[in-house]
């Protein structure tokens, strides 16, 4: 019966999600500092891992008890690379979730630029690198779905760093 099957998957989703949180938790407590905890998400590739495969959910648990993973890095590179990846995946879940907790956060307001003066724009305007595109048939429909999404993120910038020009490689 299909009702079973569908039942059986969201008690194993309900459990998984409750597994994360523990171990998660479990992590929190044992870590010894910020470096550490970085240093185990950088080496494993998680939140790569999970956002190119779509588990949103994971990366959120781990910004949820693990806020400096975007915030607070030495060299801001976990910070960036997260939300370069978030925004080339186009996942609007935990890019709205990372908008909360940048207006959350008490750091104030800081610059989503790198250090070749990119802003997630020039993200935003690049083909997607998943399945996003492939799901909507037609390409007017495509196009007002990339256009829809570069509107969001253009929306959510500082103003500033609206109009960046892309640095040159000449």
């Amino acid at each position: 019966p299909p009702i079973k099957k569908l039942y059986e998957q969201k008690l194993m989703h309900q459990q998984v999600v409750a597994l994360t949180r523990y171990l998660l938790g479990l992590l929190s407590m044992k870590a010894i500092d910020v470096k550490s905890v970085t240093d185990i998400f950088l080496e494993s590739k998680l939140l790569e891992t999970a956002m190119k495969f779509g588990t949103t959910e994971f990366v959120m648990e781990c910004l949820l008890i693990f806020p400096f993973l975007y915030f607070k890095t030495d060299d801001g590179e976990l910070g960036h690379t997260l939300i370069k990846l978030v925004v080339r995946e186009r996942n609007e879940m935990i890019y709205n979730f990372i908008h909360i907790l940048k207006q959350r956060c008490s750091l104030g307001i800081f610059s989503d630029l790198d250090d070749k003066d990119n802003s997630i724009l020039h993200f935003s305007a690049e083909l997607p690198h998943n399945r996003g595109l492939r799901d909507i048939s037609g390409a007017a429909f495509q196009m007002q779905r990339e256009i829809q999404w570069f509107k969001m993120v253009e929306n959510t910038m500082i103003q500033k760093d609206r109009f960046v020009i892309k640095k040159r490689r000449w």
